[in-house]
Order: C-alpha cells, then structure tokens, then sequence
C-alpha cells in the first residue's frame, strides 16, 4: 500500500472519530492525522492499521496494539498541553507515546515504560522508523513509575491493575491528572476507566469516564 493511501485511510480514521464525538479536541486530531499508525505496525499487519481492532505486537506476551479509539478514551480526559511532562506507563508499540509527542510538542517530554522486553525492543524500533526520537523509552517496572523525570503533569496508565500504585501517584503534579484502567482481570465486563485529578493542595478525585478491554500491569515481583 502506498503512502497516499495510507494517509486516505488515516483521515477516514479522524474523520469517524470526530463523527462519533469520540475525538473533542483539535489537538488531538492534528496529532491522530500526524503519526503515521502504519509504522506502528508489523507488516504484515499493515493492512489493517486503521481497522477498529486490536493488532498483535510480535514476540511479545500477548500483547497487543489497541484500537486507534482507545487513545482518544485516555487522551481526550488528559487534556495534554503544549510543554506538558507526559509519562506513559505501557508503551505497546508505541504508537500512543507518538500520539502524545505530537500534542506536547518540542517544550513537553514523553517518557514511555515497558516491562515486556520484545515490545519494548519493537517499540523502540517503531518509534525511531517514524521520526519521534525525543520519546524516552524504558524497559521498567510500570508500578515503580520513573521518578528520575518526576513530577509528571499528566500519566497514563495503559494496562489495568486493582488499585493505581502510590509510586504514580506520588510522580503526579500539582495539579494533574491521570488516567488508568482499574480491575485486573478484563473478564467479559472490563475494566473501569477512571480520571484521577490532583488538585493544588494534593486532594485526589476520581471519576469513571468508561469502560475498556486491557491486559494486567506486571510487575518485576511477579515475573
């Protein structure tokens, strides 16, 4: 498939987001029509790139990339801004801290984490072959967070856990937000999607903005 059908298909993709409400912010579809999702992608799964369906990450345990909608689920609830420090705990394939970097831009910082070695090794390579090479990617323990670039005004939390780590919490600004899903195992009725905010004095709110389909975070405890 060429590049101009490539980006035909991309701007169908917006366009249906924008259609369904699911895409709010301008920011966001500029970064959507931006990235380049074939990249993202192993070939041979490229055909399928902008498809409402999850996509396996090679070698990984399971992993997959997440329907294109799912991003705006997190990112249209985090509201990230131009200079915004970004940390993603769940890099995937990357396509989501690519998606985040167009939105912080160059005065913002995106730090992304990844347990599972294959995907973050693919990652890394995705992300390099698209041209963001300012995203930071860590082979880490997701619960543990990445304090050496803390505080964070914004996190994302892309694989559900019981209850949100205090690490993470304790990397959010003053104020912040943080978006993740809650309920370790997906079963048939998901998990709760859930805004949490930090306001200038630290009090944390939350809200449940949906529900979503996501793996478990793993730790190096139970590896």
């Amino acid at each position: 498939m060429e590049d101009r059908e490539y980006r035909y298909l991309r701007e169908e993709m917006v366009i249906r987001y924008l259609k369904r409400g699911q895409i709010q912010s301008p920011r966001l579809a500029g970064a959507m029509r931006r990235v380049p999702r074939e990249l993202f992608m192993e070939p041979k799964f490229s055909h399928l790139t902008y498809l409402d369906r999850p996509i396996p990450i090679p070698h990984s345990k399971g992993d997959f990339t997440p329907q294109a909608f799912q991003h705006t689920l997190f990112y249209e609830a985090l509201d990230l801004l131009k200079g915004d420090s970004f940390l993603e705990v769940g890099t995937g394939s990357g396509y989501g801290a690519a998606l985040a970097q167009e939105m912080v831009g160059s005065r913002g910082s995106v730090v992304t984490l990844e347990f599972d070695v294959d995907a973050y090794n693919f990652s890394k390579m995705c992300l390099a072959r698209a041209g963001y090479h300012d995203v930071i990617v860590v082979n880490a323990d997701g619960y543990a967070g990445y304090p050496e670039m803390a505080p964070y005004d914004k996190i994302c939390v892309t694989a559900s856990s019981e209850s949100i780590p205090n690490e993470l919490l304790q990397q959010l600004k003053k104020p912040g937000r943080l978006v993740a899903p809650i309920g370790a195992k997906a079963g048939l009725r998901g998990q709760d999607l859930m805004l949490f905010k930090k306001d200038r004095e630290g009090k944390i709110t939350e809200e449940k903005l949906g529900t979503v389909i996501c793996s478990p975070l793993v730790s190096s405890e139970e590896k």
